[in-house]
């Protein structure tokens, strides 16, 4: 199986609540999980309801990172340490493109 863990970070760090289909967030931060594997019939847990509400939650993080909304998304290990060390330090904001002048 591959599972897959991941830490949200909300743009406040004071926010607690809930989030979009129950990840709750403690001081803006939640941890989210969901199964990735698939079967040889192309299913995989993260078909399932139970299991789909975490991937809706990185699925929904990814979309307002890629809006520019101060959100952050760290895939790490069963523990919370991140996968990749540099990752967690980076900046996961785009950067904005400069918009294009016409030619002269």
């Amino acid at each position: 199986m591959s599972m897959k863990y991941f830490t949200i970070t909300a743009p406040r760090d004071d926010y607690t609540g809930e989030m979009l289909g129950g990840i709750v967030f403690v001081h803006g931060v939640a941890r989210v999980s969901f199964d990735d594997t698939r079967d040889e019939n192309g299913e995989c847990h993260t078909d399932y309801p139970v299991v789909q509400i975490g991937r809706s939650a990185v699925l929904y993080v990814q979309r307002q990172i890629a809006a520019g909304r101060a959100y952050k998304l760290v895939e790490t290990d069963d523990h919370g340490t991140p996968l990749d060390p540099e990752q967690d330090e980076q900046e996961t904001k785009p950067k904005r493109r400069a918009a294009k002048t016409p030619a002269a």
